[in-house]
C-alpha cells in the first residue's frame, strides 16, 4: 500500500488535493478537505477499480462460527452526532464478495442521520450469473433514538431497476 499527495493547502481548512491511494489492484484518487471550525470532511474520490476481496478477505468458516449469535444487541447511534461527512465517489469496477459493479456513483451525506444516492449500469453476481441494469438508490435513514434494539432507522428508500421503481417507508431494523 502507498500513499501519494502532490499538492497540499494549509488554510483555515484542511485540504489534500491529487490523493491517490493504491493497495493491490486497487487506486483511489481525489480531494479530501477537513473543516478546522466543525470537522467537517468533504471527499471527491474516483477509483478506476475498487476490489473489496483484495483489501478485506473474507472470514474463514470457522472464524465466522465463533462470532456467530441470534440475540440482536442494541445498536448505539450518538456516533452521528459527531460526524459530519460529505463524500461522492464514482468508481468504474467495484468487485465484492462474488459481485461486480460497474460505473458506480456514491454520493452520500452522514449528519445526525444518513442520506444517500447510488447509482451503478450494471450489477453482476458470478455464482448465478445474475445480472442488474440501471440500478439507482435513494435512501433517507434517521435513528429512532439515541439507542435502538428492534426498530432502527427511519427509512425513507427508492429504488429503481431500468424501468421498475419501488419506494418503501417506515421503520427498518438493520441487524
Amino acid at each position: 500500500s502507498e500513499m501519494c499527495i502532490r499538492d497540499r493547502a494549509f488554510t483555515p481548512d484542511y485540504e489534500i488535493r491529487d490523493l491517490a491511494l493504491k493497495s493491490g489492484d486497487s487506486e483511489i484518487n481525489g480531494n479530501v478537505t477537513v473543516s478546522q471550525g466543525d470537522f467537517a470532511v468533504t471527499a471527491d474520490l474516483t477509483a478506476p477499480l475498487v476490489d473489496i476481496d483484495q483489501l478485506f478477505p473474507a472470514n474463514t468458516k470457522e472464524e465466522s462460527e465463533d462470532e456467530e449469535s441470534t440475540e440482536e444487541g442494541p445498536i448505539d447511534w450518538q456516533w452521528l452526532d459527531n460526524i459530519n461527512l460529505a463524500l461522492k465517489a464514482k468508481i468504474n469496477t467495484l468487485n465484492a464478495r462474488g459481485w461486480a459493479v460497474s460505473n458506480l456513483g456514491i454520493d452520500t451525506t452522514i449528519k445526525e442521520k444518513i442520506t444517500a444516492d447510488i447509482s451503478a449500469a450494471e450489477i453482476n453476481e458470478a455464482q448465478t450469473q445474475r445480472q442488474f441494469n440501471d440500478v439507482a438508490i435513494s435512501a433517507n435513514l434517521d435513528p429512532l433514538s439515541a439507542t435502538t434494539q428492534g426498530a432502527d432507522l427511519s427509512s425513507k428508500l427508492k429504488l429503481r431497476l431500468g424501468d421498475i421503481q419501488l419506494n418503501a417507508k417506515g421503520p427498518l431494523n438493520v441487524n
